[in-house]
């Protein structure tokens, strides 16, 4: 061990006044807990008749058993694990009714792992550190009083480094309200544990005769002052003080916890004991009586069954032998000798003494309530179980958000997106158990909240949108593709190629409704200099649709097969790029008077994988988007670095990928997950928006300054900011 560990020497001060319930817990650690170190804890309440020393001994119990269940993990870990256990025992007792202690419930809670030192409060509980001629309340702001939200009874935790000859006052209440800053200093300066405590005991006990105080007092004594002290214990220095350690000595408290079986079987013990007195006293005496009639009624019973015996014979063998009617007078005789014993056993209840009766109506009626009891605990067992294992699993994701969170602090986005995947598991599996709905449900948004953090998206709400227009009028079907052309939006009728112009301020027009030769519309490349679309046709084919003057032409092109199959295309500078599935390569074109001169295959790479590419983009690279959502960038026709940043979810192949040359980032359209991923041209993620206010997302077009985006949304066009 390092010559400057801090070892701790721990005493408690403990003055409860009568209605206040007060008590102080030292754990220290067992064979192989030695990592997580000792825990010391104060707390007070209000007695309640015997209630609120349940109520602590629950708590610290609690707390003990979860700090110290994993010595593996770190003690940062398992303090908070511990005060989270702590917590929901406490919101628990508020489900059932018990909420008055949050009135007035206050706690400090201390681990010493080590020199590490985490704390924790509640209500007015108060920790207090001595350093030298300094005194510092180092719980300050870490709880509020009274408490409102049991689940947050212990909310937050600090953290700190313990020195050689510090002091600690762990106290359930204010302790510089009782005694003085000055006092507490000096107190601190080269004297014990067990000096301190005794002083503070007096003084507390001399103050007033209302004042009450849990408090732990621990001193750090260094590694080596230490083991000199245990060898010169029995003789101090002349004119100095020997020091008497005192040894940590866990405490073991049981958990008082009266559930719903307990309850019952606690009445049931206090039932049976009145009706045992009840019986002894008023019903006995007149059970002598009857059983004196019973016995005269047995000694008829045998006369009777005597005269029965001569239905009796004997064989020439000695053996016995009883006559047996038929079959047919055996049925009989048992039908009358049923409804004969029914009619005599009615008769002889009816001749019961009234002290019989009641006394089997009382056994029936005990008989009853221990049945239900035994069900009832069967099930709360089974509950209780099941709560359990609920808060486990809570308490497991909380703890795998609480890391993601961490992680996510020092950029480790593929450690925190995994730990993030796990508390939403394990979170979904609670909501469907049908306990903790509320905490599950306020996890899972916490858990959002987070994944959003990390993803770097920003949700779009309808107070984030503004609707520019409808093509409704205009276009019966939705329209699939939204250009931006000269401040002007631009749509095709998906079934007869009609051309609609959306002006900024909502209003359309049919600008163009003659396309006859020139096959379907599939596909639209916008080419701003000259203000532009060049549309791909089905049969594969090129027209151009020119803005100013709204004429639409059919282009001359010509493909490297027989039967091409155009799946996308893009534009820069005078040339164009189409992907061709039926060759699997982009073919790069020349602007002709009449249309595009013949293509020629441009990707070269041999090793690169053009057979998964969906979509295409130009800015000089080729940035071509792939069925397993990844982007890649081509130079010359040959591959060129890009290091694309992992979204979740990941993008589909229906996603439509845009950039120019005019563009600083590279923006990917997913309609499927109603979002638009942005990107810089390294690969580096900007941005998600998500658009969750459009119902039928379909397709988005960018501004040229890139501020704003607008979303066709079924036949609507949104606009969204971008830079928000």
């Amino acid at each position: 061990m390092a010559r400057d560990q801090a070892l701790p020497d721990a005493q408690e001060v403990l003055v409860t006044r009568e209605g206040v319930a007060g008590e102080t817990y030292l754990f220290e650690p067992g064979t192989g807990e030695t990592r997580l170190g000792w825990l010391f804890a104060a707390l007070q309440t209000r007695d309640r008749e015997g209630i609120g020393s349940e109520i602590l001994d629950t708590v610290a119990t609690a707390i003990q058993r979860e700090y110290y269940r994993d010595p593996r993990r770190s003690a940062a870990s398992s303090f908070e694990l511990a005060l989270h256990q702590a917590n929901l025992i406490l919101h628990d007792m508020a489900e059932q009714g018990m909420r008055d202690w949050m009135v007035d419930f206050h706690a400090s809670v201390v681990a010493l792992a080590g020199n590490e030192l985490h704390i924790s409060v509640a209500g007015e509980g108060q920790v207090l550190l001595a350093r030298k001629a300094n005194l510092t309340n180092i719980s300050v702001g870490l709880a509020h009083s009274p408490i409102t939200d049991p689940l947050q009874t212990f909310s937050q935790v600090a953290s700190g480094i313990a020195a050689p000859r510090d002091t600690l006052y762990v106290a359930g209440s204010p302790l510089s309200s009782i005694v003085a800053e000055t006092e507490l200093k000096r107190l601190a300066l080269e004297n014990s544990a067990n000096i301190i405590a005794s002083r503070l005991t007096q003084q507390t006990k001399d103050t007033s005769s209302t004042t009450s105080l849990a408090a732990v007092v621990v001193v750090f004594a260094p590694q080596y002052a230490a083991r000199e002290k245990d060898t010169t214990m029995s003789a101090a220095p002349a004119g100095g003080r020997a020091v008497n350690r005192s040894y940590l000595t866990p405490r073991q408290p049981l958990i008082i916890h009266r559930g719903l079986p307990r309850q019952t079987l606690s009445l049931l013990g206090k039932g049976s004991k009145a009706a045992f007195n009840f019986t002894r006293e008023r019903v006995w005496p007149h059970v002598k009586s009857g059983s004196r009639q019973g016995g005269r009624a047995l000694l008829q019973v045998s006369k009777v069954t005597g005269s029965s015996l001569k239905n009796v014979a004997t064989d020439r063998a000695g053996r016995v032998r009883f006559k047996l009617p038929n079959p047919t007078q055996m049925g009989k005789s048992a039908a009358v000798g049923t409804a004969q014993f029914t009619l005599g056993l009615r008769q002889r209840l009816t001749t019961l003494p009234k002290s019989s009766k009641l006394f089997g109506v009382i056994s029936l009626i005990l008989l009853v309530l221990l049945g239900g009891s035994l069900l009832l605990l069967q099930q709360k067992r089974a509950s209780d179980a099941a709560i359990q294992q609920a808060s486990e699993t809570l308490q497991e994701a909380r703890a795998k958000a609480e890391a993601a969170k961490t992680a996510l602090i020092y950029d480790n986005r593929d450690q925190a997106n995994g730990l993030l995947d796990e508390a939403s598991t394990l979170t979904q599996q609670l909501q469907g158990k049908n306990i903790y709905i509320e905490e599950s449900r306020q996890l899972l948004t916490e858990i959002e909240e987070q994944r959003d953090r990390l993803q770097r998206i920003s949700r779009v709400d309808s107070a984030k949108v503004k609707t520019i227009g409808d093509f409704e009028a205009n276009i019966s079907k939705t329209p699939q593709r939204l250009f931006f052309v000269s401040d002007a939006l631009y749509a095709y009728h998906p079934e007869n190629n009609a051309i609609v112009r959306m002006a900024l301020d909502g209003t359309s027009q049919v600008v163009q409704q003659t396309s006859q030769g020139i096959g379907f519309f599939t596909e639209g490349i916008v080419h701003t200099p000259d203000k532009t679309i060049t549309l791909i046709t089905d049969p594969a084919g090129a027209a151009l649709f020119d803005t100013k003057d709204n004429s639409l032409s059919k282009q001359e092109i010509s493909f490297a097969s027989t039967k091409p199959v155009i799946a996308d295309a893009a534009v820069f500078g005078n040339r164009l790029y189409v992907l061709d599935r039926s060759i699997n390569n982009i073919l790069s074109y020349n602007k002709t008077l009449r249309g595009y001169s013949a293509g020629t295959p441009w990707i070269t790479d041999q090793n690169f994988p053009v057979r998964t590419i969906v979509n295409i983009a130009v800015d000089g690279n080729v940035y071509t988007l792939h069925e397993d959502g990844s982007i890649h960038s081509l130079f010359k026709g040959v591959a060129a670095e890009f290091n694309q940043e992992a979204v979740s979810p990941i993008i589909p192949a229906t996603a439509r990928i845009i950039t120019t040359d005019e563009y600083q980032f590279i923006y990917v359209i997913d309609p499927a997950n109603k979002r638009i991923v942005v990107y810089d041209k390294n690969g580096k993620l900007i941005r998600q928006h998500v658009v969750d206010v459009a119902s039928e997302f379909s397709d988005a077009t960018i501004y040229p300054d890139e501020t704003k985006a607008y979303v066709l949304d079924g036949t609507r066009v949104l606009e969204i900011s971008l830079t928000e």
